[in-house]
């Protein structure tokens, strides 16, 4: 067989272009990730065993070069890979993205990542046109962030996300990093309506994100994350309008329910408008959860426990906050607090440092506190 002198680098030229077309770059990430859990691997063994499948690998694609996403069928390609099993994939986004491409009316809803386990860096860019019109299920651009998953710098820029479950502007489920991303001039709608996340989970933050447009729920709403988990929310703010319909629906500007979780210096400009459960910044928090540093100034309105900075707490600390938004409702309803669950020594629930300089005002006499509201330090209801 003959060799010819130029057939080699010929064929490494062609790879090069190939390669290139396909959007890898040359370098790796130097985002420093966390190692995955280590029951996470057995988990997944235990599960593929039961189904008589073999197990996949978290952490596929992991080491590899930066995939560099341009455009939405780049994008749509690797999500592909993602779902395909290379979970662990990093990639940059070297320019805004606009989906209508790929989703949209004619071309039907946006499929979510399922699992993704790598570092996706929006590079300051943003995803336009993201469209999800599910008749069953969930919708968001991602289904679950994994435990070593970052999303970085990202932008979302015009979703229009309606799910009869629940509906996301990014994640369904967050188990790993979110710092600096946004959801702007988003529709979101769904029975549990987000402005960003579902939920966050165990050793989960959420840095620097904020939230415009409107978010409509029946049965839940919140601007930024709908329930914490022992998770970090930190720097983040609402300016998008929240709403629930439901008669006993939990409704914040930041976070939903909070459980075990810290939420700080993060701040609510958007209306909050519920049927029980309102909030400004939180709609219950529990399980020594600590809210710090939150403050409210828009108008908060409901029916049942209504408050500007959180409807309901228990075996929680409120320390530092304010809030300078009208806030009306029916029964229960406070410049700072709402009400307080829990008789128990270990259920109460301490407030300090924190002031109302908002209206107040409640058609029924039951817990109201007036505009003249100032600081109590070391305020404890039990």
């Amino acid at each position: 067989m003959r060799f010819y002198r130029n057939a080699v680098p010929a064929a490494i030229a062609v790879v090069a272009l190939l390669l290139a077309a396909c959007g890898v770059g040359g370098e790796k990430t130097d985002v420093t990730q966390r190692a995955p859990k280590e029951t996470e691997a057995g988990m997944s063994e235990l599960i593929a065993t039961m189904q008589g499948k073999e197990a996949e690998d978290p952490m596929e694609g992991d080491n590899q070069a930066v995939v560099e996403i341009g455009t939405a069928e780049e994008l749509a390609q690797f999500r592909d890979r993602v779902n395909e099993g290379e979970a662990a994939l990093d990639a940059r986004l070297t320019a805004d993205i606009d989906l209508s491409a790929v989703c949209g009316e004619s071309a039907g809803s946006w499929v979510p990542f399922e699992e993704y386990n790598g570092v996706f860096d929006g590079g300051g860019h943003e995803i336009r046109g993201l469209y999800i019109a599910q008749e069953t299920g969930d919708g968001a651009l991602f289904k679950t962030i994994g435990y070593t998953g970052i999303v970085k710098d990202l932008g979302i820029s015009g979703a229009r996300v309606q799910a009869p479950n629940t509906a996301a502007a990014l994640a369904i489920r967050n188990e790993g990093i979110v710092e600096n991303c946004y959801s702007a001039d988003g529709q979101i709608v769904g029975n549990e309506a987000m402005g960003l996340l579902r939920e966050s989970a165990e050793e989960s933050s959420v840095t620097g994100c904020y939230v415009t447009g409107s978010v409509d729920g029946g049965d839940r709403a919140a601007g930024i994350v709908g329930f914490t988990y022992s998770a970090n929310i930190s720097g983040c703010w609402n300016e998008a309008a929240i709403t629930t319909t439901e008669q006993n629906g939990v409704v914040a500007g930041i976070a939903g329910s909070v459980q075990g979780s810290k939420i700080e210096d993060c701040y609510n400009e958007g209306t909050v408008t519920g049927a029980w459960d309102t909030g400004g910044v939180i709609g219950g928090a529990s399980e020594q959860s600590v809210i710090t540093g939150c403050y409210n100034t828009a108008a908060i309105a409901g029916k049942g426990r209504v408050a500007g900075i959180a409807a309901m707490a228990g075996q929680a600390v409120i320390d530092g906050c304010y809030n300078t938004g009208s806030v009306s409702g029916v029964n229960a309803v406070a410049g700072i607090l709402a009400m307080t669950k829990g008789a128990e020594p270990d259920a109460k629930c301490v407030v300090a440092n924190c002031f109302n300089q908002g209206e107040i005002s409640a058609e029924q006499r039951n817990l109201r506190c007036s505009r003249s509201q100032r600081p109590r330090r070391n305020y404890e209801r039990g």
